[in-house]
């Protein structure tokens, strides 16, 4: 992820989007396969890496999986920092046949992708303000200046 020109996004979802494709096996046909797939930050050039998310998941056919990472990424464009690595673990898959596709030159079409919905972080909320005084088109609610002369309709002497 690269957030060239984007300091100022604030992250509203963000989604990493795991291809699972189970594998012929020697469990009964049918038989649901439970993994834990965990999602972790890799700290650019370091060694260091914290579990973002993990999630059980529980298979009887292949099929796309989401992770949440909405946090992580919103991190990324605080930072400033340009990239994110992110290291996806799945306990339980090989001895279950479950394969993760991850980067794999002949299945591009089940390569994993991240979907990230973001918005201006400066103006949050903001509603365009409007002039209070009525130009003579709007139809809104405003404020016309009249002037009126008490003499002229004989309530003069009393306001």
């Amino acid at each position: 992820i690269s957030n060239e020109g984007n300091q100022h996004l604030y992250v509203t979802q963000a989604t990493l989007w795991l291809y699972l494709r189970l594998l012929p096996n020697t469990l009964d046909k049918g038989q649901r396969r439970k993994v834990t797939v965990k999602v972790y930050y890799q700290e650019p050039g370091l060694g260091s890496k914290w579990n973002l998310v993990e999630k059980r998941v529980e298979l009887k056919r292949s099929g796309w999986h989401t992770f949440p990472l909405t946090n992580a990424i919103q991190m990324v464009f605080e930072k400033g920092g340009r990239r994110q690595n992110l290291d996806v673990r799945c306990e339980g898959c090989e001895d279950l046949a479950v394969l993760p596709i991850l980067v794999n030159q002949n299945d591009e079409s089940h390569r994993p992708f991240l979907v990230v919905q973001a918005r201006q972080a400066d103006n949050k909320h903001r509603i365009r303000k409007r002039g209070l005084e009525c130009d003579g088109s709007s139809s809104l609610c405003c404020r016309q200046q009249f002037y009126i002369d008490f003499r002229l309709i004989g309530w003069n002497d009393w306001i």
